[in-house]
């Protein structure tokens, strides 16, 4: 009985696999159309494995995401959602097309100088959604600051703002959320 030595080292078509038996080449015949058929099977599971890990890296649910109308002349606003994911995931970058800039803020009253209370608002650095708690953007505490708008937004209107998220193994993720202005 031969020995197979080195079992799939090409494929020749419509005529069998090459390999080597005992240093002599021999060809294990089967038909198959490789001008089409294979190739593109391969590139069909490409495509749904590539974008199977991405859609389905974490499940996120979005709540009550709405943004206050601005004021006529006024080209800032604010915004607030609650968000919650099944996976931690860090907000690595949050844009649209209608705005220059968009971070995440929180709102602290902090003692002032005089001992009175005083808001002080800043940027939060490195936002994260911890798993399975609600991260909440609200009124009041920590919340989106849309800087540069390109439009007036009006009560009922929609605004686009995409997430860009990235979870702990590093692996990248976008959503899409509309945002309804009040």
């Amino acid at each position: 009985m031969a020995k197979i030595m080195n079992l799939g080292l090409f494929v020749q078509k419509n005529v069998g696999l090459l390999t080597w038996v005992h240093g002599r080449q021999k060809t294990i015949p089967f038909r198959v159309n490789l001008n089409q058929e294979i190739p593109m099977k391969i590139f069909k599971f490409l495509i749904i494995f590539i974008f199977s890990v991405n859609v389905f890296a974490a499940e996120i649910k979005i709540n009550a995401a709405h943004i206050k109308a601005n004021q006529p002349g006024q080209n800032i606003t604010a915004g607030f959602i609650k968000i919650l994911s099944d996976s931690t995931l860090k907000i690595t970058q949050i844009n649209s097309k209608d705005a220059k800039k968009i971070e995440i803020h929180s709102m602290r009253m902090e003692k002032g100088p005089y001992g009175d209370s005083v808001m002080k608002m800043r940027k939060i650095e490195n936002p994260t959604i911890k798993a399975n708690k609600e991260y909440i953007l609200m009124p009041g505490g920590d919340h989106l600051m849309v800087y540069g708008l390109k439009k007036q937004l009006n009560p009922n209107d929609t605004f686009e703002i995409n997430f860009v998220l990235e979870d702990e193994n590093g692996h990248s993720l976008e959503k899409n959320i509309s945002f309804k202005v009040y």
